[in-house]
């Protein structure tokens, strides 16, 4: 429904939509012996038969209104609600109501603007304030099932199969719910040449489905089934910033955007009992790549631990043996040679342990992104230019790993440039044996990939935990589209050549150029580094 009268605009919408799925699939297979006559089930042997089927059923439903006010192009008004319904929960559980509203305000369309500051062309803010749904837990959990629980003999000769009950029928598991505010304004002057808008947003969710985890005794024997009690939010910024011109024959446009989110467990019901020994564990010290705890956490706050390097490294054993802080409380520096790093004694006890951590952001996603598009045309000519770039995010490049330095037989050429002895063969820990310096440290033996060596150069340290900061061109692409004038006498309606190339230039520091800046692990993931292409064609039609 629609109507415009005067300065008034009134428009509604009611929608409605459903969903059903009926799956059923059978099955039946046997194995050919050496002759068989047709390549049909029948023809199989029959000892080997087997036979399978499942059945599967979905439903969705959904109710949506919308409803629009506008006066006079200046205040708007949006009123909006969902009912949605699911298969997956309990009767009495299965729907959920999410409404919403936008207000805004074009400022520009107001006399004491429009009048007296004419270079404004747009100017509005804008608020909204709304909910969604967010389905979760697995199909049929409100129901109670029985697995295979060993087999038992009650008769001579003859075994029984057992079935328990192993998991509580979860008939409270619902919706969880995602309230959304954002407030903006958006802007638009001189005619385009400056021209953007401005975001703060939050998105909380509550009811995320959690479990217990000490509150529950252990004696109950079965799993116990999740509820809504966990919750988590998401604070951040959005940017956006044009800028377009036209200068004769040649115009042209830039865009840069960022954005900065956080994101904070509010509560995790499985660790609401959970108790740290001390600040490593709380912060996930005991493992590299996780662990901790998140309750009432910032999602990327102290997220990856590391030792801090003093200075430079160790350029021969005598150094190692005159330095007064100890690798190993048990071996001290036995294990520690030439070209290793010398980390920093924060604590000044004469040995490197977990009190001399320190921490970084950690990978995963950037806590800021940011971008930049670049155009152009020039009478027949266009330019297109696309880069990405994100900081506050470290990555990883743990020396003992996959495509890592000593962690298989192939490596990159990079490592070439390594602390090394000067003849093959010769004994590092020989005070005799001379070395060759390098970038890197020396490549000792190991008892296998990711197998732990005190006093090596498996610690975390600032040199293996770097800023995953950088700046890409994602792509560059310059055309040229033939005068139509010529085309026609040929019969072609239209045709353009072009040359470009995606990821052709990468800034970011020395040791993340060899890996993938983009990849939420720099190097652990065992993702191959993104590939650099250049192309060139053309695009014709008739």
């Amino acid at each position: 429904y629609s109507l415009i009268k005067a300065k008034h605009r009134v428009s509604a919408m009611v929608a409605a939509e459903a969903t059903k799925t009926n799956t059923r699939n059978v099955g039946s297979s046997r194995e050919f012996g050496d002759f068989y006559t047709h390549n049909t089930v029948s023809s199989g042997i029959a000892s080997t038969s087997v036979a399978t089927g499942t059945r599967f059923e979905t439903a969705t439903a959904g109710y949506l209104g919308r409803f629009n006010y506008g006066f006079d192009g200046k205040y708007l008004v949006e009123f909006m609600g969902r009912y949605d319904g699911t298969y997956i929960y309990a009767s009495g559980q299965r729907w959920g109501f999410f409404p919403s509203y936008s207000l805004g305000w074009r400022i520009s369309e107001e006399p004491f603007i429009k009048n007296n500051l004419k270079w404004i062309d747009n100017l509005k803010l804008r608020w909204s304030d709304g909910k969604t749904g967010l389905t979760q837990g697995n199909a049929y959990d409100y129901l109670s099932g029985y697995t295979s629980s060993g087999s038992y003999n009650f008769d001579s000769g003859s075994s029984t199969t057992g079935y328990a009950n192993s998991q509580i029928a979860n008939t409270i598991l619902t919706w969880a719910d995602i309230r959304m505010l954002d407030l903006g304004i958006d802007w638009d002057f001189f005619g385009g040449l400056l021209g953007g808008s401005f975001d703060v947003f939050s998105r909380k969710t509550t009811g995320i489905a959690g479990t217990s985890s000490g509150s529950t005794p252990t004696i109950l024997g079965v799993t116990v089934p999740s509820i809504n009690i966990d919750s988590k939010l998401d604070l951040g910024v959005d940017v956006l910033l044009t800028h377009r011109n036209k200068i004769g024959d040649f115009s042209y446009h830039v865009t840069a955007t960022g954005t900065l989110s956080r994101s904070k467990t509010l509560h995790r019901e499985s660790q609401a009992t959970a108790r740290w020994y001390s600040q490593m564990e709380y912060y996930g010290r005991v493992s590299l790549f996780g662990g901790g705890s998140a309750q009432d956490r910032w999602s990327n706050y102290r997220a990856l631990w590391y030792f801090p390097l003093a200075s430079g490294q160790f350029q021969s054993l005598d150094e190692i043996n005159a330095y007064n802080v100890k690798y190993d409380a048990a071996t001290g520096s036995q294990k520690t040679v030439v070209g290793q790093y010398k980390l920093l004694d924060t604590n000044n006890d004469g040995y490197i342990t977990g009190a001399d951590i320190r921490y970084k952001w950690g990978e995963g996603n950037p806590l800021t992104q940011f971008g930049l598009t670049i155009g152009a045309e020039y009478k027949n000519f266009d330019f297109n230019n696309t880069w990405q770039g994100a900081t506050m995010v470290s990555k990883i490049i743990w020396l003992l790993h996959i495509f890592g330095y000593g962690g298989y037989t192939d490596t990159y050429d990079m490592y070439l440039d390594r602390w090394h002895v000067a003849n093959p063969g010769d004994d590092p820990f020989d005070p005799s044996t001379q070395w060759v310096s390098g970038y890197w440290p020396a490549l000792v033996d190991a008892a296998g990939p990711g197998v732990w060596r005190g006093g090596m150069y498996d610690a975390p340290t600032d040199f293996t935990q770097i800023n995953g900061t950088y700046f890409r061109m994602k792509s560059l692409e310059i055309g040229y589209t033939l005068p139509k004038k010529t085309l026609n006498m040929i019969g072609i309606e239209s045709a353009r050549v072009f040359v470009g190339g995606t990821n052709l230039i990468t800034f970011c520091t020395k040791k993340m150029k060899y890996y993938d800046p983009e990849s939420a692990a720099a190097m652990h993931s065992s993702t191959m580094p993104i590939m650099r292409t250049l192309n060139f064609g053309t695009n014709i039609n008739f």
